[in-house]
């Protein structure tokens, strides 16, 4: 059986990190420092970091004063943009087991396409600018760790 709104630590970690690096919009930040942050594996972050930027929504900077940031592009995106940067978003009717066992009608009617309407909708719907520090309440900058200085 899968989990409700499986979503792939490769997903997961683009839109935290889309986030994260709209908290700092004025610095660029290193693939360490947003693993760190972000509790994950910083080799598994790169392989996501270098999907977003191929995608446009990252841009790169090697260097002592290099990091990661994001583009015009990634900024102006919403977070299903970041999602399909680095997955292929499920399409068709969703069951509960990866080979359905019902012959007919689903137990549980519509529900999960209707589930799956909703979260796209939020996801198709929501920008990364949303989640700037200026839109956000205090709660969510100090989860995100984004200190009041810029920069």
């Amino acid at each position: 059986m899968t989990k409700f709104l499986n979503m792939t630590e490769a997903m997961s970690l683009a839109l935290h990190t889309a986030v994260v690096l709209a908290s700092h919009p004025n610095k660029r930040m290193s693939a360490k420092e947003i693993a760190a942050g972000l509790h994950a594996s910083e080799f598994h972050l790169a392989k996501v970091l270098q999907r977003l930027v191929n995608a446009g929504l990252l841009l790169s900077r090697r260097g002592p004063s290099g990091g990661f940031s994001l583009s015009p592009k990634g900024l102006n995106a919403v977070l299903l943009d970041f999602l399909r940067a680095v997955s292929t978003l499920p399409e068709g009717h969703m069951c509960l087991f990866e080979q359905p066992v019902c012959s007919g009608d689903c137990i549980l009617g519509d529900l999960l396409d209707q589930v799956d309407k909703l979260v796209l909708e939020r996801l198709a719907g929501s920008k990364i600018s949303d989640f700037a520090p200026d839109k956000m309440d205090p709660g969510q900058v100090m989860a995100l760790g984004v200190s009041e200085e810029r920069g």
